[in-house]
């Protein structure tokens, strides 16, 4: 495919990060280019690389204002109208793609054996197909943007013609033939056509990957040029999303396409892969992944792990995005530390957005306050946007994480638990400012519960037919993984100390918990009867309309006590 516009333990604590839409330190060096290994498999097919709101926030970031009017002067006596209209091209009002707006067509199953999800009809913006395409084909949606760039420079034109719509990514538009628009099939024009046929074609090359040219772990044969008196050469292909793009555009750059790689080189040069794996490490990091582990943790579910590194300068940042981890540790020098807490890919019910900002100093701060989210981005902060979904604070759904502040370096660090948040006060220096948060239990996830309630688990013992009932989310998920039988949240019980508390005992003669509001119960048993104090498990409302929650006895089960709603 060919544009038709040329466009020349581990760490206690946890310090902000830089911009998922991550700058390489030094600039390219046509010699880092590996005509056998343009990008990674691990990163090609990375379909969770952003979420819309992500795609849409990076469209806005790469075009701040869009030439609509035509106002802008094309040379130095017309402006682009006048120019326009001088010269039979498009007129205005133009529309950029970050504002581009398409009805959409349904379609079931992705239409073929290869896009397996759906996706839904409507009017949707450029941002949502890209992502409806990514999700459905199982590509990364950073790979569609970049070829969009690649082939018709959308992603930072600031009056494209619709033309360049209709042929958005070069799909169906061979080599051969003339260099213009008629050369490609109209079957396929319209951006979504282009942008889903695109997608479905990479998931096609993998699919059959004996059907094609070009062919991963072995050598092929690449044209450096579509006149094939510019020669050849011989590439060993490492894998098969390099295989892929070399279906997409059949050629390989010349040695003076690298040696001039942000401008042209010689009549025998191509620049469709070199594009292609140049503006893709420009925009998000490198291309090559790294030996890091993966998130066992998220498999087969929203969760996400939030990634822990450290710079050469002894400042952590983390992220959700693998992507950005890895290309933090290729290319940046970070040292890869652990996963320290977890979040949600994409939000499920009770979950709240946690919004990134890089802060002017270059450190960055993130915060589930939109509010502060909007202020600080008004301010001299930079705003990334959601960069994954968590649980809120003080829920019993998930493991709190601190947000806390040393003044003397400016510094915000966040950890889990109360172990982390004294070392960081008391080693480190800094204060508390509360908990930010709730991390995502990775052993088992519950909705979160609406503020001033506990969600109240239960499980079965068959072995003693007794039920037992917790709202400790460590004990839940250390006796979910000890094999107990967990049945789910029995009910919502209250977090409001000024309610009536529901103390817990254990008496190990008989292995039975009991749970009760009674101070004369709880009392007499512990000194009379050899039951032990366990503390209180939760509150409940006093109010008599509230749902009651019944406690009946089996003596002939050895004293067996079941509570239910």
């Amino acid at each position: 495919m060919r544009k038709f516009i040329s466009f020349v333990l581990i760490f206690s604590f946890i310090f902000s990060s830089i911009s998922l839409y991550q700058q390489p330190v030094s600039a390219l060096s046509g010699s880092q280019f590996n005509p056998g290994r343009i990008i990674d498999d691990t990163i090609f097919y990375n379909s969770q690389s952003m979420s819309a709101e992500q795609i849409q926030q990076f469209l806005n970031s790469k075009l701040p204002v869009c030439d609509t009017n035509g106002t802008q002067m094309h040379n130095s006596t017309q402006t682009r109208a006048q120019w326009a209209a001088a010269n039979s091209k498009p007129l205005p009002p133009y529309t950029c793609l970050k504002d581009y707006i398409q009805s959409v067509p349904t379609v079931t199953n992705g239409g073929s054996d290869l896009c397996k999800n759906s996706i839904s009809g409507g009017t949707k913006s450029a941002a949502q197909i890209i992502w409806d395409a990514a999700q459905a084909c199982g590509i990364n949606p950073q790979v569609l943007i970049v070829m969009l760039q690649k082939e018709q420079s959308l992603i930072t034109d600031t009056w494209p013609w619709p033309i360049q719509y209709s042929t958005a990514m070069g799909y169906a538009c061979p080599d051969s033939g003339p260099n213009n628009s008629a050369n490609c099939d109209s079957e396929y024009f319209g951006f979504f056509n282009q942008v889903y046929n695109a997608a479905k074609a990479y998931r096609r090359y993998a699919a059959n990957p004996n059907t094609y040219n070009y062919k991963a772990n072995r050598n092929n044969t690449i044209l450096y040029h579509p006149n094939s008196a510019c020669g050849t050469s011989n590439i060993f292909i490492a894998n098969q999303a390099t295989a892929s793009l070399y279906i997409y555009t059949p050629y390989r750059p010349n040695q003076a396409a690298l040696d001039n790689l942000y401008g042209t080189g010689d009549g025998c040069s191509a620049y469709g892969n070199r594009n292609f794996w140049r503006m893709f490490n420009d925009w998000f990091g490198t291309t090559v992944a790294v030996d890091l582990p993966g998130c066992s943790e998220a498999t087969n579910t929203t969760r996400a792990c939030i990634w822990m590194l450290r710079n050469p300068n002894g400042q952590s940042h983390f992220t959700s995005q693998v992507n950005v981890r890895d290309s933090l540790v290729a290319g940046s020098g970070y040292d890869y530390i652990w996963s320290p807490f977890f979040g949600n890919a994409t939000a499920l019910a009770g979950n709240l957005p946690v919004y990134r900002l890089t802060k002017p100093n270059g450190g960055s701060l993130i915060t589930t306050s939109k509010l502060e989210y909007d202020y600080l981005s008004a301010n001299g902060f930079g705003g990334q946007g959601i960069d994954f979904y968590a649980d809120p604070a003080s829920s019993n759904s998930g493991f709190p994480v601190y947000r806390l502040y040393k003044s003397a370096s400016n510094e915000h660090i966040w950890v889990k638990g109360a172990t982390d948040r004294a070392a960081a006060i008391n080693n480190w220096g800094f204060a508390d400012e509360g908990v930010a948060f709730n991390s995502i239990s990775h052993i088992r996830q519950e909705t979160a519960p609406p503020a001033g309630r506990q969600l109240v688990y239960r499980f079965y013992i068959p072995q003693t037919y007794a039920h037992f009932w917790t709202t400790d989310l460590q004990e839940r998920d250390n006796l979910i993984t000890a094999g107990y039988n967990y049945e789910g949240v029995s009910w919502q019980g209250s977090s409001i100390t000024s309610d009536l508390p529901v103390y817990r005992l254990y008496a190990p003669a008989i292995n039975q918990h009991l749970y009760t509001t009674s101070i004369g119960e709880r009392d007499n048993l512990a000194a009379n009867h050899g039951w032990q104090y366990e503390g209180i498990s939760y509150y409940v409302s006093k109010t008599a309309t509230s749902k009651p929650t019944y406690r009946l006895y089996a003596p002939s089960l050895g004293g067996v006590h079941l509570l239910t709603g």
